[in-house]
């Protein structure tokens, strides 16, 4: 445990096309923004490894130059295809015993040997069972994650070259819980539209029991009406955040519809999956990605699987100049990942 907490922590979020940071302070009603930025990487790199290192850490050091970071404790976010999780049940236990029991049931989960992974596990949740028999048990449910090697010691060489003391690594699940939801218990669905992909996450009592990644997201609509429309990919993407459902008669666009129909399946899906083991409704769908905002998304997805459909907030339990609302809330759903990361060590 460290003497001296830092004055404040950046949240890094390294994306496949852009990196966007955010620092944060402790204050007396909670985390207190201090800055924040964007920068678009010259070209897409590859989160699993196989991209320029030393492009993201002279990336990260420009944002953090031109954003005026001053702190140098960060938090970064590992990618959800690259990580393994899964909720696995186990009798009470100690810690020390949770250690031990972990890495054989990792050996259930993991298609991959565990030499060349990183585990780490949580207790989300403990519980008194009655059996058959009348007898009474006690039971946990622990998070089990794992992360190959060479992608931790990735970030850890591509934060040390940028100057920055990388205090933790966490899968975007948890860092979009933490911004989106703070304490609410009631089971959530994130759907976390990024330009090349998707991430469904369902969150439970502020942990992420269910994930899954498809490889379609906004890039994938625009390239389609690009195609159906025949015109430019700018225009493309300029239609597809006009376009707006200005009456419930009016019907979204086939083309859009169509594309859609990956994410939509799904997350059908994913509903089929949680409810094949859950009885406690999902309350409610956040979107957030850089297609969270365009006009038709929340009522089309909640017509699709009819839950009440919002676009998330990652500001809502951050202090800020009230001047920067407006902007902060037109960037919100780009920098909620950020956020949570910055959020982690502030927040309980």
């Amino acid at each position: 445990m460290a003497l001296f907490k830092p004055d404040s922590y950046v949240g890094v979020d390294i994306g496949t096309a852009s990196v966007k940071v955010v620092e944060l302070a402790a204050a007396k009603n909670g985390p207190r923004l201090l800055t924040y930025g964007l920068i678009e990487l010259e070209k897409q790199v590859e989160k699993n490894g196989n991209g320029n290192d030393m492009k993201v850490s002279d990336a990260i050091k420009k944002i953090l130059a031109d954003a005026k970071v001053h702190g140098k404790t960060s938090v970064s976010s590992l990618p959800g295809f690259s990580v393994f999780t899964s909720l696995v049940e186990l009798p009470k236990m100690t810690d020390k015993e949770v250690s031990e029991a972990i890495k054989y049931e990792a050996k259930r989960y993991v298609p991959i040997s565990l030499d060349n992974m990183v585990l780490d596990w949580k207790v989300v949740k403990e519980e008194e069972v009655t059996t058959k028999e009348g007898l009474g048990t006690a039971k946990m449910q622990v998070l089990l994650t794992a992360a190959p090697k060479s992608l931790v010691n990735r970030y850890v060489k591509i934060f040390k070259q940028s100057g920055l003391k990388l205090a933790g690594l966490e899968t975007e699940a948890f860092a979009l819980a933490r911004s989106l939801i703070g304490n609410d218990k009631s089971p959530t669905l994130i759907l976390d539209i990024g330009g090349s992909a998707t991430d469904i996450f369902v969150v439970v009592g502020g942990f992420p029991i269910l994930t899954r990644t498809i490889e379609t997201g906004g890039r994938a609509i625009t390239n389609a009406i690009s195609q159906r429309l025949r015109v430019s990919l700018d225009r493309a993407e300029q239609f597809k955040r006009d376009f707006g459902m200005k009456t419930e008669q009016q019907q979204i666009p086939e083309v859009i519809r169509d594309t859609m129909s990956d994410i939509v399946a799904e997350l059908q899906n994913v509903l089929k999956l949680y409810y094949g083991k859950n009885k406690a409704k999902i309350e409610k769908v956040i979107l957030s990605g850089g297609d969270a905002q365009v006009k038709w998304l929340a009522k089309f997805i909640e017509d699709e699987i009819d839950i009440r459909t919002f676009i998330g907030n990652p500001w809502a339990r951050i202090s800020y100049p009230q001047a920067l609302a407006p902007t902060l809330e037109a960037i919100g759903p780009h920098f909620a990942v950020a956020v949570g990361l910055a959020m982690r060590e502030l927040v309980k």
